[in-house]
């Protein structure tokens, strides 16, 4: 549904390109999602795709259509490329009704059964009820589903969706998380959605691109992403892994060594020489008196954090001075003291390659 080749940009006064070179192909009826620190460039590819920016370099096809190259000085207009974008602030008219700000873009465009078609719009996403009410009159979560309401309402082929939670409390941001995406596979639209929260983009995603620096850093399902990252970069950003610089041999049982500073870890990943190692903060958990010797340690604890379900610790490992995050249950979290005993299966001992 979307491709994008080589595209690049850069703004007067960087010296930095804010893309730099991107491709990338986004498959019809998927939820596509642009992820990365602030700066990194998603809300600059978004707007690339809508023709709100012009890019430098390169090509974008949508549904089909070449929209923007730069090779043959091709600019498609935003109204003529058959999407629709919500924007972080919804960028509805507040001395309109909720049903004249829906009907607004098939009037501009003047399609027929335009108050019918923005009922239909309406009922989708939950407002019928609410079509004569003055869209200032509407809570934030309301008004975002009236910018949703008129963003499907002329039918577009792509949905760009640009943080549109990050307006909403928390509360509210995981109710409309699930609406966004029920509504998004009724009604099947190609969508691309831009943010910097890793719940929105592990929950909602089918694919999801990494980007640091205006460049892809990977791109990957969910739990690839997660579970299996192939950067360093990555399995920071997403899950907040303690990563390690180490030095891996041949270890015990067949597992690999790596001397690191927090002390030696035994991985089930092959590796030998200079690697980097990541552990999941919710991967180093309380040891039993019946747990296995591998991976276990004492650690002193410099922090605790209570958030609710979970509880995490800031750990320093006995004889070293480096410090790790550790997140379990609160339902198991030792209580009140200054020394855990802490166990890490070598399965959950990542090593990439330095």
């Amino acid at each position: 549904m979307i491709s994008i080749a080589a595209i690049g940009k850069r703004f007067p006064g960087n010296t930095a390109n804010s893309l730099d070179g991107l491709t990338l192909d986004v498959a019809k009826g998927t939820f596509f999602t642009l992820f990365g620190p602030s700066g990194c460039g998603k809300s600059t590819l978004l707007r690339c795709l809508a023709g709100l920016e012009t890019p430098d370099a390169g090509e974008i096809s949508i549904d089909g259509m070449k929209v923007f190259s730069a090779d043959e000085g091709l600019v498609v207009p935003p109204n003529k490329r058959r999407l629709s974008m919500v924007f972080q602030s919804y960028a509805i008219w507040p001395h309109m009704t909720v049903l004249e700000n829906v009907t607004f873009p098939l009037e501009v465009r003047r399609e027929d059964r335009a108050k019918e078609r923005a009922r239909t719009a309406l009922d989708i996403v939950g407002l019928s009820a609410f079509e004569g009410r003055y869209a200032s009159r509407l809570s934030g979560g309301q008004q975002q589903r009236v910018a949703l309401a008129r963003a499907i309402v002329a039918d577009p082929s792509v949905l760009l969706l640009d943080e549109p939670l990050s307006n909403l409390d928390a509360a509210l941001r995981d109710h409309m998380r699930g609406e966004l995406l029920s509504l998004q596979r009724r009604i099947g639209v190609t969508t691309v959605y831009v943010t910097h929260d890793q719940t929105e983009a592990l929950s909602m995603s089918d694919r999801i691109a990494v980007m640091s620096e205006g460049k892809f850093v990977e791109i990957g399902t969910p739990d690839d992403l997660f579970y299996r990252p192939r950067s360093a970069f990555t399995a920071r950003l997403i899950g907040g892994a303690n990563v390690l610089k180490g030095t891996a041999k041949p270890g015990p049982e067949g597992l690999t060594a790596v001397e690191t500073p927090a002390g030696t870890l035994l991985s089930a990943d092959k590796a030998s020489g200079p690697v980097d190692v990541f552990v999941r903060p919710d991967r180093i958990e309380p040891a039993g008196a019946d747990a296995p010797a591998i991976n276990l340690f004492e650690a002193q604890v410099r922090e605790r954090r209570f958030a609710g379900e979970s509880t995490e610790f800031d750990v320093v490992p006995q004889g070293t001075e480096h410090m790790l995050r550790s997140r379990m249950p609160t339902s198991r979290a030792p209580g009140a003291g200054g020394a855990l005993r802490l166990r890490i299966d070598p399965a959950d001992v990542r090593i990439f390659a330095a």
